[in-house]
């Protein structure tokens, strides 16, 4: 099967990201390759082909198409978290659950390229959770993390270092669906979803959290 794909800037990662999960079970098999407007997804036990082709102003540029020049009189807003950053002159971190899954992999290098540092933990850790956790200011659960380790896991924040249980927790649903509670306080975010959107989720939840809880779970007044 092979398909071609346009796809917008900042999608990169969600395109390989939901490639890789759909082949979950047999991705030493799967081959990507990445070039600077291209994405080559191949599966070769599938023989199922996937190319990307992004959208992006820097394409505009160098074809020298006149929508770029509009383009570039218009700037980004700069989002509220990047602001909150600059002025605590420390990067935001986020843990992520699970990590050792391709999805896991896949978010950490997402995250990284967006300005985070990232706090990498595995589908079944052991030790004190918020120890685990010290420095993060969210948690991100990745998709079809186990069920019981997810309830331990966030049920267990808060235990030792009271702040840390008001720490924001992500979980990021496909469309099989995880059973998660409702009213648990955990924000649902479906995966796959475009990079950009992702890290807008994450400002918008961050921005939200008190300062106080901030604070304690690493960021200086």
């Amino acid at each position: 099967m092979n398909n071609h794909h346009m796809i917008k800037e900042g999608a990169q990662e969600a395109a390989i990201g939901a490639f890789l999960l759909a082949h979950e079970g047999h991705t030493q098999d799967v081959e990507v390759q990445r070039g600077t407007w291209s994405i080559y997804c191949h599966c070769a036990r599938c023989e199922d082909l996937h190319t990307y082709e992004v959208d992006n102003e820097a394409r505009e540029r160098a074809l020298g198409l006149s929508s770029w020049q509009e383009e570039e009189d218009k700037k980004p807003p700069v989002h509220l978290l990047r602001t909150a950053q600059a002025q605590h002159h420390q990067p935001t971190t986020i843990a992520i659950l699970d990590s050792n899954t391709v999805v896991g992999r896949t978010l950490s290098l997402l995250l990284e390229g967006s300005g985070y540092e990232t706090i990498l933990l595995d589908g079944f850790p052991t030790g004190v959770v918020d120890e685990l956790l010290e420095g993060a200011h969210l948690l991100l659960l990745t998709p079809r993390v186990d069920e019981g380790v997810r309830e331990a896991f966030v049920g267990a924040m808060g235990k030792s270092t009271p702040q840390v249980g008001h720490m924001p927790v992500i979980a990021l649903c496909t469309a099989l669906g995880e059973n998660l509670p409702e009213g648990d306080g955990i924000l649902r975010v479906p995966w796959p979803c475009e990079g950009k959107v992702l890290v807008q989720r994450i400002e918008a939840t961050l921005v939200d959290v008190p300062a106080a809880s901030r604070a304690s779970t690493g960021d200086p007044a």
